[in-house]
């Protein structure tokens, strides 16, 4: 279990794109911490290739309280399209997450990490919450030094194939000094795989890590910037 004490330290931990391993891998392990965590899905992605998380298994992530987002229905970007094509994309994510896990999507994750006046005002009209792919400098880390605070421009780390332990130490280190809530954006936890793939003995060391320090874990819906 966490440690029970007063945290100064805020973790999110979310994963992008809905690849299995967010079921087979991460899943037994933070569940060992009762530790919830967030999954942003595009819809028609989902059981493709038998790489990507089947409706089942979101539906049991949900039911353990993990909190399910929406990343639009194919994963383009939507920077540049007129605003019924990015109101198709948000529209037919959130009925397809609704309809086959039995949620209503809070939070959006934005495609490439990119948006324009468009999308904004596409996502303020639907979500709560908006998590940006970048936002926290790895080698001097600060909190929203491209965007302002806002919750529709929530800064997170980007966790690559190279990105050490060592890494995220630092920036909880930052994190507790600042009281910054600090967002850990995962795509696949697998040995195998391109620069998002982040090796599974890794990814423990990462959650061990947190857990010693007394991290207070929740998901975005949760948080008040």
């Amino acid at each position: 279990m966490v440690k029970e004490k007063a945290p100064c330290l805020r973790v999110v931990l979310t994963f992008d794109d809905g690849y299995a391993s967010a079921y087979r891998v991460a899943f037994p392990l933070l569940r060992e911490y009762r530790i919830p965590a967030m999954v942003f899905i595009s819809t028609a992605l989902v059981e493709k290739d038998g790489q990507r998380l089947s409706w089942a298994a979101l539906r049991e992530l949900a039911r353990a309280g993990w909190e399910i987002g929406n990343h639009t229905h194919s994963h383009r970007s939507l920077k540049g399209l007129p605003p019924r094509a990015i109101e198709e994309e948000l529209s037919r994510a959130q009925a397809l997450i609704a309809e086959r896990v039995g949620v209503t999507p809070t939070s959006f994750a934005y495609p490439m990490g990119e948006w324009d006046a468009n999308v904004l005002l596409a996502v303020a009209a639907r979500f709560t919450r908006a998590r940006a792919a970048w936002g926290i400098d790895r080698d001097t880390p600060r909190w929203g030094m491209w965007w302002p605070q806002s919750p529709l421009a929530i800064p997170s780390f980007p966790v690559r194939r190279t990105t050490a332990v060592e890494e995220i130490a630092q920036l909880d280190a930052h994190a507790c000094r600042t009281g910054d809530l600090l967002v850990l954006q995962f795509h696949d936890i697998a040995d195998e795989g391109g620069p998002w793939a982040y090796p599974p003995a890794r990814f423990r060391a990462v959650v061990r890590l947190l857990v010693e320090q007394g991290a207070r874990f929740s998901v975005l819906k949760e948080e008040r910037r």
